[in-house]
């Protein structure tokens, strides 16, 4: 069905830039174009016939592409976890602000950021901030990814997959000023 629709409007896309550029260079006469129409397709009903058909037919599948568009973006604003209890529902909003909030008490970053996103292959956690002390990259980051992979299968459960993803943004170190400069010892000073 994707395949389809992009082939559609790659197709109806070329035609129409085609058309339209060969209209605005005097390339193709609107006089022309128009007498073709009159002459071939609205006067042939079989023609006729089927330009309506794939003009119904594109409709419906633009119809479709933004009903699977706006479903899957309704869907995906929650994750819901079902247990012998009941259903019990968690938006992606709350988990983003947890995230924040285990994140904010590192005094390495700042400015974070985290967009947390519910795939086929489980869950998605992208954090992106900005670094603003030297630290181990590495380490840091392991460090982080660790924390809140764990914080979140907590929350929502061994068997969800948690992957975190950690982009640092900036690295927002504090600049020397001329008078935090230590000067040189001088040798033997102190004798």
């Amino acid at each position: 069905m994707k395949f389809l629709t992009v082939f559609i409007y790659v197709l109806l896309s070329l035609f129409v830039g085609s058309l339209f550029l060969g209209l605005a260079l005097n390339l193709i006469d609107i006089k022309v174009v128009v007498f073709l129409f009159k002459k071939y397709i609205a006067s042939n009903m079989y023609y006729n016939g089927a330009f309506g058909v794939l003009g119904g037919l594109i409709l419906l599948i633009c119809f479709r592409h933004l009903q699977l568009r706006l479903f899957s973006v309704r869907k995906e604003k929650s994750i819901t976890i079902e247990s012998a209890e009941g259903k019990v529902s968690i938006t992606l909003f709350a988990i983003e602000d947890l995230v924040k909030r285990l994140l904010e008490e590192k005094s390495e970053i700042s400015h974070i950021r985290p967009k947390i996103g519910y795939t086929k292959r489980g869950i998605e956690a992208i954090i992106r901030c900005n670094l603003t002390s030297e630290v181990s990259l590495l380490e840091f980051t392991r460090d982080v990814q660790e924390k809140v992979k764990g914080r979140l299968q907590i929350l929502l459960g061994e068997d969800k997959e948690v992957i975190v993803v950690v982009e640092i943004r900036k690295v927002l170190l504090p600049s020397r000023k001329k008078g935090d400069e230590e000067e040189p010892e001088v040798p033997f000073r102190h004798y």
